[in-house]
């Protein structure tokens, strides 16, 4: 049975905002840019944004 916080951890993660998750914990780098991501998920410019709003404390 899946716990409170992991029913809340998936109903924010989904869409574009899970690909970018998924993509940065199977990525073998260290560090993974924006531009890198976009292009590796296929988002046009603009498309994916890094803002204070979306950067939530889980």
């Amino acid at each position: 049975m899946a716990s409170r916080d992991e029913e809340t951890l998936e109903a924010e993660l989904k869409g574009k905002t899970l690909l970018v998750y998924l993509y940065l914990l199977r990525s073998r780098k260290n560090t993974v840019g924006v531009r890198e991501i976009q292009r590796a998920l296929g988002f046009r410019k603009g498309e994916f944004r890094l803002t204070p709003s979306s950067h939530k404390r889980i």
